[in-house]
């Protein structure tokens, strides 16, 4: 029972992913990394899914932090993770670290390669689970022994990711990016068992353009996420718009108006995403989704997929001047 169970969930393994892909920029792409307005960039991820299903739910957290020097030809990241899953606790840990280097073409374009490392644990809770060798002919004794073995708890593995992204600013401040990005290019080894089984390779393409609705307050912001590992295939698709609640200080920055952004997304086969979020003077933002869950599954989760949850904060330029003058 055992070695079928694990065999079928490795055979078919799939990364983590978040609703808000946008806002996990280092689980996309690491040459993300620094793409923001200001010096520093913090963000908080928590997603809560199949709560309506199982009372063991998925629980995904992720923080990760980028910053950018030498005039934002050099940028690093740093984005950890952990992912909980279903009654044996079955985890994944790992800590990514990226560097990327971006090249001006020119005035308009510039093209960043970024590569990242990362080392992993995986886990899972063997005293959790129960096996119909444990039916004692009225229930499941979880007391009884299993007779499963060959098996281990934890392993741990390196992993190794790397991408490439293409920008054009616009004169009106907006701009375009696309990005290819492939993860898991070493194929590390993935299984509970002895026998040897590699992680397939993560392929993420990924295109996002902001158009400006009016000068002063309405901003659109479409995009789309293409992920393909092995025989598993992802697409999410939608747009947000922004609504600035002011406006900025015209000469000198120091005002920033704060701004409210909805919108939707769809993952195919899968689910509607709703979306809102506010910003705070371009620095401090709160986002929530919620996913509503649109395929054969909705049966049984009667459309409730999963609560997302993320939390943004960018250190301005000259506030990380000012700290590392003290």
């Amino acid at each position: 029972m055992f070695i079928i169970l694990i065999n079928v969930f490795f055979c078919c393994a799939q990364d983590i992913h978040f609703s808000q892909f946008n806002n996990s920029p280092l689980m996309i792409n690491p040459a993300l990394s620094g793409e923001f307005q200001g010096k520093g960039r913090f963000i908080l991820n928590c997603r809560n899914q199949w709560k309506s299903i199982t009372k063991n739910s998925f629980k995904t957290y992720s923080f990760s932090t980028d910053y950018s020097f030498l005039k934002e030809k050099l940028s690093t990241g740093l984005f950890v993770f952990k992912d909980i899953a279903g009654d044996g606790n079955m985890s994944i840990s790992q800590i990514n670290l990226s560097v990327a280097s971006k090249v001006q073409i020119n005035k308009t374009n510039y093209l960043k390669i970024g590569i990242q490392g990362a080392w992993s644990q995986k886990h899972f809770d063997a005293n959790k689970l129960t096996w119909n060798s444990q039916y004692d002919g009225n229930i499941i004794n979880p007391n009884l022994y299993s007779g499963e073995v060959n098996y281990q708890e934890n392993y741990n593995f390196l992993d190794i990711t790397t991408g490439v992204l293409w920008t054009h600013r616009f004169k009106n401040k907006t701009k375009f990016n696309i990005g290819l990005s492939a993860f898991h290019v070493n194929k590390p080894k993935y299984n509970f068992l002895s026998d040897v089984e590699k992680l397939n390779i993560r392929w993420c393409g990924h295109a996002d353009v902001s158009f400006l609705l009016s000068p002063n307050h309405l901003t659109l912001f479409p995009s789309i996420l293409i992920m393909k590992q092995g025989p598993s295939k992802e697409i999410n698709t939608g747009a947000i718009i922004k609504y600035n609640l002011g406006n900025n200080s015209r000469y000198t920055g120091v005002l920033k108006s704060s701004s409210v952004f909805f919108g939707a997304y769809y993952r195919f086969n899968d689910a509607i995403i709703t979306y809102t979020r506010f910003n705070y003077r371009n620095q401090l933002d709160i986002c929530i989704t919620y996913d509503i869950n649109v395929s054969n599954f909705a049966v049984a989760s009667n459309a409730r997929g999963g609560l997302e949850i993320s939390l943004i904060y960018i250190i301005p330029e000259k506030a990380l001047i000012k700290l590392l003058r003290q």
